[in-house]
């Protein structure tokens, strides 16, 4: 019988849900300034509209509420609201300060929620994965900022940005930790760095999930060639899972998971956005249309946990799990 407190145990298994879009949801419920700054920050000097992260602090119901409608469309893993919540990305609101404290909080809604929704359902699966995103600012390996901008940075500086993220994570009680929409290899290696000092402060080795995203200038390199790269990046950080999240949808994802999965001896996972943006800003693949190109990987057996990026809401998850429900997980082997 399989601990479903243990997330070794299960992958084996069965494939795993990831949840949807925070950010998707959160935005369309059109907050005004007032209701971003709440109580914390009703005397806060810079404007505060479009500090989602901050939302754990000033609208935790809501926060709760989205956890909610994850788990109950099937969600195994539910991440933290805190993909900007680092000193880097929140020096635009004048808020830098609050990010030690952020991450612990957001941490402890999403842990509220998993373990209320556990004990109605004995014998569910449910883990809370805090979100590391790529901060506002890439790796300089020089130190020195870049001329044409103020979007790089040193080495040393976004690895304490990581290193007090992951610490807050940790102390917030994470089942597991994800660094995605990893563009820069530089930066994630500063991320990777964090989490390893702060678990040694911690005493704790936490499951490391690494997700790469597909970007414009992966076209000019072959999905072998890209994954190799990633495959030697990831490795000396053992991670329990690597994979691909983001980019312009399930489908341009394809090419690139196929090879990750022949050449991977970690498992695999695959969370697209619903497509690209249009002039309005919507994400326009439904759970039907994403879910043709998931149900490809899931047969063809490339996948061990699946989910979605911005423009998923639960109706694509549920979608996703009912896809999963009786599929055999990719398997791994030291020959991957």
């Amino acid at each position: 019988m399989f601990d479903p407190a243990n997330i070794y145990a299960l992958l084996p298994s069965r494939i795993l849900i990831l949840d949807g879009a925070m950010g998707t949801l959160l935005q369309e419920q059109r907050f005004s300034e007032a209701d971003f700054r709440g109580n914390w920050f009703a005397e806060h000097p810079k404007s505060m509209k479009g500090n989602y992260d901050m939302l754990s602090l000033t609208q935790p119901e809501t926060i709760r509420n989205i956890h909610r409608s994850y788990l109950s469309a099937g969600a195994d893993i539910i991440r933290t609201n805190t993909f900007n919540s680092n000193r880097i990305s929140q020096l635009e609101y004048g808020t830098e300060r609050m990010a030690y404290a952020l991450n612990i909080s957001s941490v402890l809604l999403a842990r509220e929620v998993v373990d209320a929704y556990k004990t109605h359902n004995p014998g569910k699966a449910g883990f809370v994965a805090g979100t590391m995103g790529p901060t506002s600012q890439n790796v300089s390996l020089s130190g020195e900022n870049d001329r044409r901008g103020s979007h790089i940075s040193s080495f040393q500086k976004v690895y304490r940005a990581y290193y007090e993220q992951a610490l807050g994570l940790m102390r917030g009680g994470v089942d597991l930790l994800i660094l995605e929409t990893i563009v820069d290899i530089s930066t994630a290696e500063a991320g990777i760095k964090a989490i390893r000092d702060a678990g040694k402060i911690m005493g704790t080795s936490i499951p490391l999930i690494l997700s790469r995203t597909i970007t414009n200038d992966m076209a000019h390199s072959s999905p072998e060639q890209e994954i190799e790269a990633f495959l030697n990046f990831a490795s000396h950080a053992k991670p329990l899972s690597i994979g691909f999240n983001c980019a312009p949808g399930a489908k341009r994802i394809g090419p690139y998971l196929e090879k990750l999965s022949e050449r991977s001896p970690h498992y695999t996972c695959v969370y697209p956005n619903a497509g690209l943006p249009d002039q309005c800003g919507k994400y326009n693949e439904t759970p039907d249309s994403m879910g043709y190109f998931m149900n490809e990987y899931i047969k063809k057996g490339w996948v061990n946990i699946i989910g979605g990026c911005c423009g998923t809401n639960p109706g694509h998850i549920r979608a996703f799990t009912s896809l999963a429900r009786h599929a055999r997980p990719r398997k791994i082997s030291a020959t991957n």
